[in-house]
């Protein structure tokens, strides 16, 4: 009896130290979490909002200069029709005066030479240079190193235009200064003719007044 309970006590005493042995004994299955974040290669967890900034402020910065960019293309091809228009316009009182009788040479030469050619040429040569060189620069903003050279050059152009507009604004206004002498000249002639037809009125009236006597 007495080595029966010794036997059953050892069983026991067995039995708890497994179950002990078992607790301790991590679970294979069991995988310790990982509580950090996933990162990028080569950059640390707490840069990475500064770095959504940076790209979000890029992407805005590329998104207003390709806005600038396309309003600038629409502006120069409305500029050219309504350059194109003005030239037609000027040709239009050309043929007019021309029509009338009442041109002069260096009348036609001011609208046709000073004015009507050269914004002739802007609408059909300078403005679709501009344009193409605009679009040259919608395509390259994305290159740091090409997008520079490209507004350089667009920049280039539309100061040229610009130039050669200002000097038919120019000319326009010559033209009108020389316009507004051809009108004092005339008046100036139709008071002349005036005044010799009234002394002429009073040598006839003083002849026939001599006449009757």
């Amino acid at each position: 009896m007495e080595f029966s309970d010794a036997s059953s006590s050892n069983e026991a005493a067995s039995g708890d130290k497994d179950k002990q042995s078992q607790k301790e004994k991590p679970d294979s299955g069991d995988k310790p979490k990982n509580t950090a974040k996933a990162s990028r290669p080569g950059s640390e967890p707490d840069d990475e909002p500064g770095d959504e900034r940076a790209a979000d402020s890029t992407e805005r910065r590329l998104a207003l200069h390709l806005l600038r960019v396309q309003r600038a293309l629409t502006n120069c091809r409305k500029n050219a029709q309504e350059t194109l228009g003005v030239a037609e316009g000027i040709d239009g009182i050309r043929l007019q005066l021309v029509n009338n009788r009442i041109d002069t040479a260096e009348l036609k030469e001011r609208l046709q030479s000073g004015i009507a050619d050269p914004l002739r040429k802007i609408a059909e040569e300078m403005f679709p240079e501009l344009e193409r060189r605009l679009d040259d620069l919608q395509s390259s903003l994305e290159d740091a190193k090409l997008a520079p050279q490209a507004r350089d050059k667009g920049k280039t152009q539309a100061d040229a235009v610009l130039l050669s507009m200002q000097h038919v604004l120019d000319r326009m206004v010559e033209l009108q200064d020389y316009n507004e002498m051809v009108e004092m000249l005339r008046d100036i002639i139709k008071m002349q003719e005036q005044l010799r037809r009234q002394t002429e009125e009073r040598n006839k009236q003083k002849l026939r007044d001599l006449l009757k006597e």
